[in-house]
């Protein structure tokens, strides 16, 4: 009787034992999405909506395309550019780029390279360059389609950027491709792969290319 007892009491707990562990086992399945980190399940979500289909999911809906501006707001103009500091030696390989990005944006550039602007060098202010490039502006065209970007070296590897357009240009060069440009300036500046000619040259195309391509 007492080996049955034993035996039956083994049977017992062994059946408590099994049990407690299924009800345990049920109770942590039940808690492994709540127990989750929230930035995982954040991350689950924003992948969801991550399909590259050019919507802003922001604001739910697609950005407006960029146009290029019309060509009776742009007169071509033969000036294109005046190299005062001669850094260029294949102005016709400029050129071509400039007319490239006319081509993209409808915008067609002007190049200034010098190191005074009005007589001045680091220490002009904006609104000065503003003014001496409003002049500018009004000597070359007659129209507000063009833009004027003046590349400033004043001492060695110091430089200055100015970028001034006409009111018609500003549809398509805005505050977003104005910072594409200016930025493509920069960071083209520390390649030491390009010659003064590609560097400006790169300006340019690359910036057409990306200006045109954002939207």
């Amino acid at each position: 009787m007492v080996v049955r007892y034993l035996f039956l009491s083994l049977i017992v707990f062994f059946l408590i034992v099994l049990i407690v562990a299924v009800v345990f086992a049920v109770n942590m399945s039940g808690k492994k999405q709540k127990d989750r980190p929230v930035n995982e399940i954040a991350a689950d979500k924003n992948a969801a909506v991550s399909d590259n289909d050019g919507i802003d999911r922001d604001t739910g809906g697609k950005k407006a395309p960029k146009e290029k501006l019309a060509e009776d707001a742009c007169v071509r103009s033969e000036q294109v550019l005046n190299d005062m500091s001669g850094w260029l030696s294949d102005t016709e390989s400029v050129k071509r780029e400039i007319d490239y990005f006319y081509q993209k944006t409808g915008v067609q550039p002007y190049l200034l390279i010098c190191d005074r602007l009005d007589g001045k060098g680091g220490e002009i202010m904006d609104d000065e360059a503003e003014n001496y490039l409003k002049g500018m502006y009004d000597t070359l065209y007659d129209d507000e389609g063009h833009m004027i970007f003046v590349f400033m070296e004043y001492a060695e590897s110091e430089y200055v950027t100015f970028l001034y357009t006409g009111k018609a240009a500003d549809r398509v060069i805005d505050g977003d491709a104005r910072e594409i440009f200016l930025d493509n300036a920069d960071r083209f500046y520390t390649d030491s792969s390009l010659s003064d000619d590609a560097y400006f040259a790169k300006i340019f195309h690359d910036s057409a290319e990306q200006i045109m391509s954002n939207y």
